[in-house]
C-alpha cells in the first residue's frame, strides 16, 4: 500500500470517528425513475401511501429537472446539487474525444466503470462516508466504483431493472440496517414507472399499474417505520424526469442527409443526438443538418441556451441535436426503439426541453424534519441535494442550489444548522 493510500485511509477513519452527528435524522431516499409530476392525477388511481405522505409531510407542486431530461444527468444532479455542465454526466451515453473512450448507461463495457466518469463531482453518499455517515445503496448504477478507497458501506449494484420483489426486499433491508445502526442513509432505485412509460406511453394502463406499485411500496414502508417506532427517519421520494408521448411515425432520420464519413463519433438518439465531426468538417456537418427538418434543432456548442446549463464541459459535443417533443432522432448508432423492425416500440420518451410541462418531476418528503400537509412551490431539482445534506447532517460540498427555495418546507426546530 502506497503512502498516499495510507494517508487516505487514515483520513477516512478520522472522519468516521469524529464527524458523525448524534442528532441527525436517518434518511430513505427513494428515486422513482420517470414519474411525471401529474401522475398523481391519473383517472382511476387509488393512492394510499402517497396520500399518507401528502397529509403527514411535504409535497412540491413539481420539480424542474436539469437538462437534458435524461436519467444519468439527473441522477447526478440530485446526488450533487450541480448542473449537468458542472458534474459532467452529460448524457446516458458519452464519448471522451481526448481518450476515445465511451460510456454507456447499460454499463456493459468495462470503460463505463472507469473512475474518470464518476469522480468529476462527488455524490452525497461518498461525502457521507468520508464524514462517518453510513450509506446503503440498492440498484444504484456505479455504486461499486471505488473512489480513492471510499465506497458505500453497502452497495447492491444495478444489474437489470429491479422487480417489485427486488424493491420490497431493498426497503425491508434498508430499514433493518437503520434499526440496527448499520446504515444512516438508504438510497433505493425504482424503474418500473419509467419502463412502462417508454413501452406503453404515459397515458397507459401499464403506467397506472406501475404508479400503484410505487404507492404500495410507500404504504408498506410507512407501516414498517411506524411499527418499528423509527421516529428519526425521514423519507424523500423523487423522480429524475417526466415522460411524453411519442409517435413512431414522427421519425427524423438524419442519415438521409448526414455524410457519416464526416463524423468521428455520434451518441444518444431519440430526443437528442451528440455529434463529434472529423477535424475540419464541423461546418459541413452543421450545414447538412441545420435546415434538414423543421422539428429538429441543431446547435453548435457555444450557442446552446444558457438556461440549460449545458455548455461548459469538455464532454458536451461540438454539435448537439434535439427534437421537438413527440419526435425522435434516428442515426446508425442509435438504439432504434421506435420502428416496427426493432422488435421494441417506444410510445413514450423524455430528454426534451426541461421547460416542457411533461418533463416535470416529483418531490415528496415525510418525517421529523418536514412540515405536515405542506405544499411547496415548484423548484429546480438541484436543490434536493441540500435537503439530503441538511436532514442527515452531511456537510455539503459547494453546489448550485439556493437554500431559500426549499428551507420553508422544513420544521425549524434547531436540530440541524442551516446550509
Amino acid at each position: 500500500m502506497t503512502l498516499f493510500i495510507r494517508l487516505k485511509v487514515i483520513s477516512y477513519l478520522i472522519c468516521v470517528l469524529t464527524l458523525k452527528g448524534t442528532d441527525s435524522s436517518k434518511l430513505v431516499f427513494f428515486l422513482v425513475d420517470g414519474f411525471r409530476w401529474d401522475y398523481f392525477k391519473i383517472p382511476g388511481l387509488q393512492l394510499k401511501g402517497f396520500t399518507r405522505l401528502f397529509e403527514q409531510g411535504t409535497k412540491a407542486e413539481w420539480t424542474t429537472p436539469d437538462f437534458p431530461t435524461n436519467s444519468l444527468p439527473n441522477y447526478k444532479t440530485l446526488e450533487t446539487g450541480l448542473h449537468v455542465e458542472s458534474h459532467g454526466f452529460v448524457g446516458n451515453y458519452m464519448y471522451d474525444e481526448q481518450s476515445g473512450k465511451e460510456f454507456r448507461l447499460t454499463l456493459d463495457n468495462p470503460e463505463s466503470l472507469h473512475l474518470e466518469w464518476w469522480n468529476k463531482a462527488e455524490s452525497f453518499f461518498i461525502t457521507a462516508e468520508k464524514q462517518g455517515i453510513k450509506t446503503a445503496l440498492y440498484h444504484i448504477r456505479g455504486c461499486q466504483v471505488d473512489h480513492d478507497g471510499i465506497s458505500p458501506t453497502y452497495c447492491l449494484p444495478y444489474q437489470d431493472y429491479p422487480t417489485k420483489e427486488d424493491v420490497e426486499w431493498a426497503i425491508d433491508d434498508a430499514l433493518d440496517k437503520m434499526k440496527n445502526n448499520q446504515a444512516d442513509v438508504a438510497y433505493i432505485y425504482h424503474q418500473e414507472v419509467d419502463h412502462m412509460g417508454h413501452l406503453h406511453g404515459p397515458n397507459s394502463q401499464q403506467v397506472l399499474q406501475a404508479v400503484q406499485e410505487v404507492d404500495s411500496h410507500i404504504d408498506k414502508m410507512l407501516d414498517r417505520i411506524k411499527s418499528d417506532k423509527q421516529e428519526d427517519i425521514d423519507v424523500i421520494v423523487v423522480s429524475d424526469h417526466g415522460m411524453a408521448s411519442v409517435d413512431q411515425l414522427h421519425v427524423i432520420n438524419i442519415t438521409e442527409v448526414l455524410d457519416m464519413g464526416n463524423v468521428k463519433a455520434i451518441t444518444e438518439g431519440g430526443s437528442q443526438a451528440y455529434i463529434w465531426p472529423v477535424q475540419g468538417k464541423e461546418k459541413d456537418v452543421y450545414k447538412q443538418l441545420k435546415t434538414f427538418h423543421r422539428h429538429l434543432h441543431v446547435y453548435l456548442r457555444d450557442y446552446l441556451h444558457d438556461r440549460w446549463f449545458f455548455k461548459n464541459h469538455s464532454l458536451i459535443p461540438p454539435i448537439f441535436l434535439t427534437a421537438d417533443k413527440g419526435w425522435f432522432i434516428v442515426h446508425p448508432n442509435s438504439f432504434d426503439k421506435y420502428s416496427e423492425g426493432s422488435g421494441i416500440i417506444y410510445h413514450g420518451n423524455h430528454g426534451f426541453d426541461n421547460d416542457d410541462h411533461d418533463m416535470r418531476s416529483i418531490f415528496v418528503a415525510y418525517g421529523p424534519d418536514f412540515k405536515k400537509n405542506y405544499v411547496a412551490k415548484p423548484f429546480s431539482n438541484i436543490n434536493v441535494y441540500q435537503l439530503i445534506c441538511y436532514v442527515t447532517g452531511i456537510k455539503a460540498n459547494p453546489n448550485d442550489g439556493t437554500w431559500s427555495e426549499v428551507k420553508d418546507m422544513l420544521i425549524p426546530h434547531g436540530k440541524h444548522a442551516e446550509l
